[in-house]
């Protein structure tokens, strides 16, 4: 998934709700055109996901919107970006807002 995806993605969620799965919920992402997208299978329930244009959980599946996604406690919640200086190598760790956050709502 690519940065123009995960803005469609954004563009595209009407809703976010958690249904219990298990010990823990799965999260999903309800959208405008009527489909779902799983964004965690289970786990702890938090109120929160922040939507980021790159890929920062490394839980989730390669090439899917839920590697874009993290779950927290409010909405706005930063998240660790590595950066590569192309000149000389080195990396560094920047502190990045989400481009979305969304409240997630449980499910009866």
């Amino acid at each position: 998934m690519d940065n123009q995806s995960i803005i469609a993605f954004v563009a595209n969620v009407n809703s976010v709700i958690a249904v219990k799965a298990g010990k823990g919920h799965k999260v999903i992402a309800e959208m405008k055109d009527g489909s779902e997208i799983v964004l965690k299978k289970s786990g702890k329930l938090k109120p929160f996901v922040n939507v980021f244009d790159f890929a920062c959980n490394g839980n989730a599946p390669i090439d899917t919107a839920a590697e874009f996604c993290t779950f927290n406690n409010k909405a706005g919640a930063l998240a660790n970006k590595q950066v590569r200086d192309e000149t000389t190598g080195m990396g560094d760790i920047l502190r990045v807002a989400p481009i979305a956050s969304f409240q997630i709502t449980e499910a009866a």
